[in-house]
C-alpha cells in the first residue's frame, strides 16, 4: 500500500521526493477571507508559481484541490474548479493579486513561511 504522501507526490507529477509535500504551508480562511485553505511553496517541482486551493487543512490531495498561478491575472490552472463555488474561485484569484509579492517571495526563498502568514494580507 503507497503511503499518502507517495500517493499525493504521484498525483501530481512529483515522484522523485516526499520533501516536496513538506515544503508546503497552508493559511486558513481566518487569515485569507477565502472559504477555502490555501497551500502554498517554495519553488519546486516542475511548474511555474502556484497556490493550491483545498477543501482541508489536514489533506491535500488532487482530488479535492485546484491550482491558480500567482501572476498579475491569475487563473485556474489545475484540477476541477466545480469543486469550489464561483464566488470562492474568484476570492482566491483576488488574493493572489493582493498577495502576490509576498507569494512570489516565498516562491523564491526570500522570505518564510511564517513571515508571509504574519505580512499576507485578508481580502
Amino acid at each position: 500500500m503507497k503511503s499518502l504522501a507517495r500517493r499525493f507526490l504521484e498525483d501530481y507529477g512529483q515522484t522523485n521526493s516526499v520533501q516536496s509535500l513538506y515544503e508546503m504551508s497552508n493559511i486558513s480562511q481566518r487569515k485569507t477571507g477565502v472559504d477555502a485553505v490555501i497551500w502554498y511553496s517554495t519553488r519546486n517541482g516542475q511548474h511555474g508559481p502556484r497556490i493550491k486551493l483545498g477543501l482541508k487543512s489536514n489533506l491535500i490531495s488532487c482530488g479535492d484541490c485546484v491550482s491558480i498561478s500567482i501572476e498579475d491575472e491569475p487563473k485556474v490552472v489545475a484540477g476541477n474548479p466545480n469543486l469550489f463555488s464561483k464566488d470562492t474561485i474568484q476570492d482566491a484569484i483576488t488574493w493572489v493579486k493582493k498577495n502576490k509579492d509576498l507569494l512570489m517571495k516565498v516562491w523564491n526563498g526570500e522570505i518564510t513561511y511564517d513571515d508571509f502568514s504574519d505580512y499576507s494580507k485578508k481580502i
